[in-house]
């Protein structure tokens, strides 16, 4: 895991600030180890109605500044809040969010609409909209992107002006691409395969679940799918020093030492899924009683090496 640098990650002092004419960046509330400064949310458009991006996790000081910031800049309405994905410091201010703001369509991908839940909380299927409207001149597009979570989706914003200088594509990345330090997932080869995705889109700015914002789309999207392959690395050279099958928790004290707590067990989350990744590839293999891993090498090691050379 990325080392965060506290120098560069939002002061909670600015709660509410504009990233661009279209976006205002409303902080969560919820600062931690985990969420860095919080939860970003983001109110997306110009004019009295707007669309909400994420809803923090429901603590009653993010509700509040919402308000405030919505009266502040003369928001009468929230048309729709559309959620990257089902965590809690996303989508846990649902409730309260609607109270705020009656009759506001709440937006999910990979929804049950036939769960309880689903009905209490109004929550609807992304995957039926294609995009929403944002003013006259731009376009909110939903892209699902599976890897940190299976229901995640980033939003792409194209900006459209009239001017051909001001058009510009504007990515949200949830959770997906964080802005300092690197992310948790559930499926490595998911998620490795969303950020080639979102690699091909040639984005001009992302606007990140945590973190401040990123300019550097291209070097950011390459540091994650290059700290990736790293880690990968580092897990085989572990695994090949020793000389009986190997743990998780052994693997992860060696890669990660000094850590607290919740880093330690988020990093044992993402060893299981590197292993996991190297299994499919037949590279290792699992002794689940023991629930080691170790190396499986259908073929001579040194079969790499062309065996019609004559070694000189």
């Amino acid at each position: 895991m990325f080392q965060v640098d506290t120098s560069i990650v939002p002061d909670t002092s600015q709660n509410a600030f504009f990233l661009d004419s279209l976006v205002l960046r409303i902080l969560g509330q919820n600062p931690g180890k985990m969420t860095l400064q919080g939860t970003n949310t983001y109110l997306v458009g110009m004019g009295k109605s707007r669309i909400l991006i994420d809803c923090s996790d429901g603590n009653a000081s993010y509700i509040k500044l919402l308000a405030r910031v919505c009266q502040k800049h003369g928001v009468e309405h929230i048309s729709d809040l559309l959620l990257t994905h089902g965590h809690l410091d996303h989508m846990g201010g649902i409730m309260h969010i609607r109270k705020l703001f009656p009759g506001i369509r709440i937006w999910k991908y990979r929804v049950n609409m036939k769960s309880e839940q689903s009905m209490r909380l109004g929550v609807r299927d992304l995957s039926l909209m294609k995009s929403f409207s944002v003013g006259t001149n731009a376009i909110l597009t939903p892209l699902h992107a599976s890897g940190h979570s299976m229901d995640h989706v980033c939003f792409q914003l194209d900006v459209n002006c009239s001017l051909q200088d001001n058009k510009r594509r504007l990515l949200f990345t949830g959770d997906c691409i964080l802005g300092t330090g690197s992310t948790s997932f559930t499926s490595l080869q998911l998620l490795l395969a969303t950020l080639k995705k979102l690699k091909a889109l040639k984005s001009d700015t992302m606007f990140p679940g945590h973190g401040p914002v990123i300019v550097n789309t291209k070097c950011k999207i390459n540091e994650y799918i290059e700290h990736r392959v790293q880690r990968e690395q580092d897990i085989l050279v572990i695994m090949g020093r020793s000389k009986v099958p190997i743990g998780i928790d052994k693997i992860t004290s060696i890669l990660y030492q000094n850590v607290t707590f919740l880093v330690r067990m988020a990093a044992k989350r993402s060893v299981l899924q590197h292993l996991m990744k190297l299994q499919e590839d037949g590279v290792v293999k699992v002794k689940v009683q023991q629930r080691t891993w170790y190396f499986w090498r259908p073929r001579n090691l040194f079969d790499l090496i062309d065996s019609t050379s004559n070694g000189s």
